[in-house]
C-alpha cells in the first residue's frame, strides 16, 4: 500500500452521539416522530443528510427543502459539539499516528459526507489541516453521489495521485465501508468507535477492526 484514505466523522472524529442528538431534535421538530435507533444505524449512519431526509419523507420532500433542513440539522450538531468540549477531539491515538505518517511522507486524503461549513467549523478545534491540506479533503459539495457510491474515495485517491487499489481505507459506517469496497481500496480498516463490532464485520469479512488508533503505527500499516 502507498497511501491512506480516511473518512472523517466517526472515523477520525468520534462524533456519532452529536449526530444522533441533532437528528433526534430535527426529526422531532419536523416530522413529529422519534428516531428509531435501528433506522439510524442501518440507513442513516454515514449517509448524506439530503438522502436521509429523502428516506424520512418517503421521497416526497423537494430537494430545496431537504437542503434547508440539512443545514438546520447541522446547526444543532455544531451546538452539540460545543456543548460537550470534553468529547470534541480527534480519536484516541490518531494525532500520534498522523504525526508519524506525515514524517514518513505517506500520502493521505479524506473522503467525507460533511459539507464545507462543518469543515470550517472543525479547523480551529481539531486542526486537521496540520496533517492533511484542504485540497486533499473531498467533502460534500453536491457534485458527486454520496456513500455507498465510491465517488468520494475515488476523488480522494486521485488527489494524492494513487489508484484506490494502492490505498488503505479507514471507515466507521456500513455505507462508508461499502464505498471503500466498491472503490476498491487495497485494505479496509473498520474503526469501531461506536461498538457496532461483529454486526458490521460479518458483512465485510476482509476488514480489520480497530477500537481506536492506540498502538497503530506506520509500520503496523505496512509503511
Amino acid at each position: 500500500m502507498k497511501g491512506i484514505l480516511f473518512d472523517f466523522n466517526g472515523t477520525m472524529f468520534p462524533d456519532t452521539p452529536f449526530h444522533v442528538a441533532a437528528w433526534r431534535r430535527t426529526i422531532r421538530e419536523v416530522f413529529g416522530q422519534e428516531m428509531n435507533d435501528d433506522d439510524y444505524w442501518n440507513h442513516f449512519h454515514g449517509t448524506p443528510n439530503v438522502d436521509i431526509l429523502n428516506i424520512l419523507s418517503h421521497g416526497e420532500m423537494p430537494l430545496e427543502r431537504r437542503r434547508e433542513l440539512s443545514d438546520l440539522k447541522e446547526v444543532y450538531y455544531r451546538e452539540e459539539c460545543l456543548r460537550h468540549p470534553e468529547d470534541f477531539h480527534l480519536a484516541k491515538g490518531l494525532p500520534e499516528l498522523l504525526d508519524a505518517l506525515k514524517a514518513k511522507g505517506v500520502p493521505m486524503a479524506i473522503g467525507t459526507s460533511v459539507g464545507l461549513v462543518n469543515l470550517e467549523f472543525y479547523m480551529p478545534h481539531l486542526h486537521v489541516t496540520d496533517w492533511i491540506p484542504m485540497e486533499r479533503i473531498v467533502y460534500s459539495d453536491g457534485t458527486r453521489p454520496g456513500k455507498p457510491n465510491p465517488a468520494v474515495f475515488l476523488e480522494a485517491a486521485k488527489r494524492i495521485g494513487l489508484p484506490a487499489e494502492e490505498c488503505i481505507g479507514f471507515e466507521d459506517s456500513i455505507m462508508g465501508l461499502s464505498a471503500l469496497r466498491s472503490a476498491p481500496v487495497g485494505k479496509i480498516y473498520f474503526v469501531d468507535c461506536d461498538n457496532q463490532g461483529e454486526a458490521v464485520l460479518k458483512d465485510f469479512p476482509g476488514a480489520t477492526m480497530l477500537k481506536d488508533y492506540t498502538g497503530v503505527t506506520p509500520k503496523t500499516l505496512g509503511f
